[in-house]
């Protein structure tokens, strides 16, 4: 049908770009995780973050010096860490310089690295599952020797809201903090052909010139099957077709452009398709 047609043309042409806006890690240059980066200029010890505690600010104290930030991680935390630059009439414009996350042995597991014109700003960047407890380390840096930074940052949790059913009620996503994510959990058969309807979408972007919008990505339980991927930007709906496996499907949610608001999903059926 048309409309699926769109989606999934829709899906291809924004992968590549929306990734990197919605985590960040597909933008990264030099050390990979795992690895740990030489630094030629030690960051100041600037605070501790708390898991969906405030924002804190970040501000360079000299040219290509950046602050770190510990958190106490345990395993098992999913979590985001939420980073904008503050404008002055309020806006939340994309953070473009350094962003690197250690763990408790000083390796990287998530980074960032911008200052390049092909490379898009970000707002959000995915810690891996944490293995490790202990304490952790975000870096917020000047890509520059010479560069400065003044950002907001801020760490969250991925919230998990429950399951729905096919064909039954859905769930309010509320997007409230810079970089936060949330999931929803659906069971379904192999045979069965669904679709993904938002209603009440109320997001104000924090980008000038920037449309707000939620991405929106559903994989099955086992990361083997990707059924979708895309920003929405309204209410509507969008046909995802046959699940092909068995299995939990899980939704995961998180605004683009520094967009905060929220949005019911729920998951209807359809017809099949030939």
């Amino acid at each position: 049908m048309h409309t699926r047609t769109l989606a999934r043309a829709g899906v291809a042409a924004v992968a590549a770009t929306l990734t990197i806006l919605g985590t960040g890690v597909a933008a990264h240059a030099g050390p990979t995780p795992g690895s740990t980066p030489n630094s030629a200029v030690a960051c100041q010890p600037s605070g501790a973050l708390a898991v969906d505690g405030a924002e804190l600010d970040a501000n360079s104290p000299a040219p290509g010096v950046g602050n770190c930030y510990t958190f106490t991680g345990n395993v098992g935390d999913k979590l985001t860490v939420g980073i904008y630059l503050p404008g002055a009439g309020g806006e939340r414009i994309g953070f473009h310089s350094k962003l690197i996350v250690r763990d408790p042995s000083g390796q990287v597991v998530a980074q960032y690295v911008g200052g390049h014109p092909q490379v898009q700003p970000i707002y959000r960047l995915a810690v891996p599952e944490l293995t490790t407890a202990g304490t952790y380390e975000v870096e917020v840096a000047p890509v520059a020797a010479d560069g400065l930074v003044a950002a907001k940052v801020l760490l969250n949790s991925v919230t998990d809201l429950g399951r729905v059913d096919i064909d039954g009620p859905g769930k309010f996503v509320h997007l409230k903090r810079i970089g936060q994510e949330q999931r929803i959990t659906f069971a379904g058969r192999s045979d069965q052909w669904v679709q993904l309807d938002l209603a009440d979408f109320d997001f104000q972007s924090g980008s000038p010139g920037r449309e707000a919008g939620v991405w929106i990505e559903i994989w099955n339980k086992g990361q083997t099957r990707l059924l979708f991927r895309d920003v929405l930007r309204a209410n509507g709906r969008r046909e995802m077709g046959p699940l092909r496996i068995t299995d939990d499907f899980v939704i995961q949610a998180w605004s683009v452009w520094g967009s905060v608001g929220g949005v019911t999903v729920s998951v209807p059926s359809m017809p099949p398709q030939k």
